[in-house]
């Protein structure tokens, strides 16, 4: 059977106060051990796409609190959130 893993980014795979190792080694050797991963974050999808290059990835992951959805890469949804919402 397939594992999946889908996780935030700061605070959860980023280490934020580590401007050496951003993203600890224990955490890269973590997710060698899913078929696939899922990035989610309020971030935008640049700086989402370079955690992905970085992590030898595919760029799949929800950017914007969920206002976007990539899928290798590309944009499958994108829908600005009403700043009254």
């Amino acid at each position: 059977m397939a594992k999946y893993l889908a996780t935030d980014l700061d605070g959860t795979l980023l280490a934020p106060l580590d401007p050496v190792n951003l993203i600890p080694s224990e955490n890269r050797e973590t997710i060698k051990a899913f078929d696939g991963v899922f990035l989610v974050s309020g971030r935008n999808a640049e700086f989402i796409q370079g955690v992905c290059k970085e992590l030898e990835i595919d760029a799949n992951f929800v950017a914007f609190n969920g206002a976007a959805v990539y899928v290798n890469g590309k944009a499958i949804y994108k829908k600005k959130i009403d700043k009254d919402t």
